[in-house]
């Protein structure tokens, strides 16, 4: 078995800091958004240590995303 689970990394992208998560066979296993601050992407991380007793929910199906508003006539 191996000594972790896995581990964070931090990254800057074209669009600012983002982390994702890797297996220790170096997959990637989670990502997340892009933050302007790497302080963003460290509390993100810090949020999903902390909620790991959060409870797993199963759903039939995805959302439906809201519909775009029709566009004004000129």
């Amino acid at each position: 078995m191996a000594d972790s689970t896995g581990y964070y990394e931090i990254y800057k992208g074209k669009d600012g800091y983002r982390w994702r998560f890797k297996a220790n066979n170096h997959e990637r296993i989670a990502s997340g958004e892009a933050y302007a601050a790497k302080a963003g992407a460290e509390n993100a991380i810090k949020l999903l240590k902390g909620s790991a007793a959060a409870v797993v929910k199963e759903i039939e199906d995805a959302p439906a995303k809201p519909k775009a508003a029709p566009k004004a006539k000129a």
